[in-house]
């Protein structure tokens, strides 16, 4: 499984203790970005130069790091007093050394090593995942955790998992955390301190007690992309953190927006085909993939004139549930194009066609949308204006 390779590659690494501190009393703004490690330096969506970009305009006051405390010390002093990076171990991760620490130089915000890892951790977790795949004591959990794997691997990913705005949605964060159960079920109390929820505790203590120390400050979490959805469960918990929602700060690239554009028209339409079949569920679950990408001020005008605010779309489309079950009702999309209208909005065109028993039917499609860091596809549906086409 690439995912948890790329997160077996990070563990090398060392711990010191971190002071006790008083807990803060004011509200600290808090980001959480996902990397992708090496391969920032292949990516075109979410390469160096995007990733420099969007700390730029995040701003933080601090960046709480994937760097264990104890080589933090030497690693900062070669940086400042010789311009050099000789840790071995931060080569694997290229958004510090080639983007990091230049711009704490840059831009005087503090970096704060916040991996629990120690090199113990590291050796006992491949000892133990060693046994897990060599010793007889193990092959009724072996068996478990392949049929497990392979069912999570089955389940294709959101969308590129290089692209800045699928790795900050949503979506994203519900495929990882299907992704990496099996690893955590079968060998979390195996692994012990390094297994995935073990080492997760210890990280989010650090990064906790890092928060209590700088209450009231813009504070930016930067861990592997696999971490991201562990850290944001924790952090709505705390009263005294205000979670900032990213998304506006992602780099916006014709490509990567076009292609999520793209992937929330095609995916909410094929909900709808679904829906209305009756092949999947009628629950406030099943039904969220709807409800939960529309903007509080959407509204739609149909290829009739008549427009219809969210409100009541959401009435009228839940009753439709399974009202053209057995119809062989089809409903696809085509020709779509997008563009940026702002650095929130993109304005995209489709046609909609429908495949009734009376024949096809289609109109052209206008909708707007928006930046929105809940949504699958990190984008909100905020305006839709229909017109049939002709026959």
């Amino acid at each position: 499984m690439i995912l948890i390779g790329a997160l077996l590659a990070t563990t090398a690494a060392f711990q010191a203790p971190v002071p006790e501190v008083a807990p803060a009393t004011t509200r600290t703004e808090v980001a959480v970005l996902g990397t992708i490690h090496g391969a920032h330096r292949r990516s075109e969506r979410w390469g160096l130069d995007e990733l420099r970009a969007t700390i730029r305009r995040i701003a933080p006051d601090a960046v709480l790091t994937e760097i264990p405390s104890d080589r933090w010390e030497r690693i900062w002093k070669d940086w400042t007093e010789r311009g050099v990076i000789e840790d071995d171990r931060l080569s694997v991760f290229p958004e510090y050394t080639d983007v990091l620490l230049p711009l704490s130089t840059e831009m005087g915000f503090e970096i704060v090593p916040c991996a629990a890892w120690t090199r113990e951790m590291a050796d006992q977790r491949s000892a133990r995942i060693d046994a897990f795949e060599s010793e007889a004591a193990f092959e009724e959990e072996r068996l478990g955790y392949a049929r497990a794997s392979a069912a999570a691997e089955a389940e294709p990913p959101p969308g590129p998992d290089d692209d800045p705005l699928v790795i900050h949605s949503t979506a994203y964060d519900e495929w990882t955390r299907r992704q990496l159960a099996p690893y955590d079920e079968f060998l979390n109390d195996v692994i012990g301190p390094g297994g995935w929820t073990n080492i997760n505790r210890g990280h989010m203590t650090l990064i906790d007690r890092a928060i209590d120390e700088r209450p009231g400050r813009r504070l930016l979490v930067t861990f592997g992309s696999g971490h991201k959805y562990w850290f944001l469960d924790r952090l709505r918990e705390r009263d005294d953190v205000e979670l900032l929602d990213v998304t506006p700060y992602l780099p916006t690239t014709e490509e990567n927006v076009n292609e999520a554009c793209l992937r929330e028209i095609g995916e909410l339409h094929r909900f709808f085909e679904a829906w209305f079949a009756g092949s999947v569920p009628d629950d406030d679950e099943t039904y969220a993939r709807f409800a939960d990408v529309l903007a509080p001020d959407f509204e739609i005008i149909g290829p009739d004139g008549v427009r219809t605010r969210r409100d009541a779309l959401l009435v009228k489309l839940r009753a439709a549930h399974g009202s053209a079950r057995g119809s062989g009702m089809r409903i696809w999309t085509r020709n779509e194009e997008s563009r940026a209208f702002d650095d929130r909005h993109w304005i995209a065109t489709y046609e909609e066609w429908q495949e009734r028993e009376e024949g096809p039917r289609g109109r052209t499609s206008s909708a707007v949308f928006r930046r929105a860091k809940d949504a699958p596809n990190g984008l909100e549906w905020v305006h839709v204006h229909e017109t049939w086409l002709a026959d």
